[in-house]
């Protein structure tokens, strides 16, 4: 099915489809580095809290943390779990229990959670054990603007991208086309030419390119067909002169022969003469064969 499109429009679908995939890939590289990007700010930023609450350490001076953030909630918790002081409210559950809490203990932990008390989900969690090892500072930031981020910037694309992709497509059909069109006119002009004007030849661009050197390959190929043709011409000529002669003289002395009462001697004098000219044409005609033969090969030879 494909194999019956024009050219140029084969042409600009490969190059569309081309196009279509390189801007999937740049959508997927660029949807992917900023939601990395997006991630190590989030990370910087967490890290930061927390470097601030292992500062507080242990013994708080209060049960309120100062620095409460928009979308973000600082702990600091006891070894067992309890809430020691946080900057939200007292009565919010604890960022980490469990597995969790021990593996804080150990090392630093970075998690997410699909919810925190009054944050809007997801969110990561950054938490260690303090210096002294007495308590565990945790802090908590919401993801959903890194999410919404990354949303719109896959919304903006989803609508840019296929712009950008049917843009292209109109420049790949125009561009195609307007590199074929030497190649229409060349035909055009092809079918112009007659062998009764063997002279006519392709019109040729000025530029050296593949196209310009198939018009000339062509242009050649004419010039040895129009030779080929003359020389099909002079041996029809020529043939038809040596058969006229032989004809015209069988001719004769049949008309003769048949003009008046004959003699049996004369009659067969005059077949005699009539079976000479009937032995010259066989000759004459294999000889043509022999000609028409070679100019055939030396025909195919030229084209």
């Amino acid at each position: 099915m494909i194999r019956r499109w024009p050219i140029r429009v084969r042409l600009a679908a490969a190059f569309t489809a081309m196009m279509a995939l390189v801007l999937l890939a740049v959508a997927w590289v660029t949807l992917h580095q900023s939601r990395e990007a997006l991630d190590e700010s989030t990370n910087a930023a967490l890290s930061d809290r927390l470097g601030r609450l292992l500062a507080i350490g242990a013994t708080p001076s209060g049960p309120g943390l100062p620095g409460g953030t928009e979308g973000g909630l600082d702990q600091i918790l006891s070894p067992s779990g309890q809430l020691i002081a946080t900057t939200g409210e007292q009565t919010d559950p604890p960022l980490l229990a469990g597995a969790e809490l021990a593996a804080a203990r150990r090392a630093i932990l970075t998690v997410e959670h699909s919810s925190a008390d009054r944050i809007p989900g997801p969110v990561r969690i950054m938490a260690a054990a303090t210096p002294n090892g007495n308590a565990i500072a945790a802090t908590a930031m919401s993801l959903a603007n890194r999410d919404a981020v990354v949303a719109d910037l896959r919304r903006e694309l989803t609508v840019a991208f296929p712009l950008v992709l049917l843009a292209a497509a109109v420049g790949a059909y125009v561009l195609a086309a307007a590199a074929l069109r030497p190649v229409e006119r060349m035909r055009s002009r092809a079918a112009t030419i007659t062998a009764d004007d063997p002279g006519q030849r392709l019109v040729l661009s000025e530029a050296k390119d593949e196209i310009a050197r198939l018009g000339t390959t062509f242009n050649e190929l004419l010039g040895r067909l129009h030779t080929a043709l003359d020389h099909e011409r002079q041996f029809v000529a020529d043939a038809s002169h040596e058969l006229r002669t032989p004809l015209s003289l069988l001719t004769t002395e049949l008309e003769l022969a048949l003009r008046r009462p004959r003699t049996n001697q004369e009659l067969t004098r005059a077949l005699q003469s009539a079976l000479e000219e009937t032995h010259r044409l066989t000759r004459l005609a294999q000889d043509l064969l022999q000609l028409a033969d070679g100019h055939c090969r030396r025909f195919l030879m030229i084209t």
